[in-house]
């Protein structure tokens, strides 16, 4: 059973309002879990877009942690690392894309972090 603490919460569900602002900052149209961008989509820099290019990896990552923190078993954590490097390639290769798609997505990518906020 998992331990539940004030940090494993916190983590968990800043994970769940992360996920739930990038889904309130991008368009129906442009929802995909598909790292390709959708021919109708649009570049979303508002919301939280202003903060982190990949909001959704980032609300995935803090669940992990958050869940990792509450069961406290190394299998968990290695899953959890496993996690963060599968979103990281698929974040290296979304971004070749939309370099593609969009022409204004290199000078946002250079003023916004990928994952975590002001630092990565």
């Amino acid at each position: 059973a998992p331990t539940l603490t004030v940090s494993n919460i916190f983590l968990f569900a800043s994970g769940i309002v992360v996920l739930l602002l990038a889904l309130f900052a991008m368009k129906q149209r442009t929802f995909s879990v598909m790292p390709e961008p959708k021919q109708q989509g649009e570049l979303i820099t508002s919301g939280i877009y202003r903060l982190v290019r990949h909001p959704m990896y980032l609300a995935v990552l803090l669940c992990a942690v958050g869940a990792s923190l509450a069961y406290g078993e190394n299998w968990k954590w290695c899953l959890s690392a496993l996690l963060m490097l599968v979103l990281i390639v698929k974040m290296h290769r979304e971004e070749k894309m939309l370099l593609k798609r969009y022409a204004d997505y290199a000078s946002y990518r250079a003023r916004v972090k990928g994952i975590i906020p002001f630092v990565l």
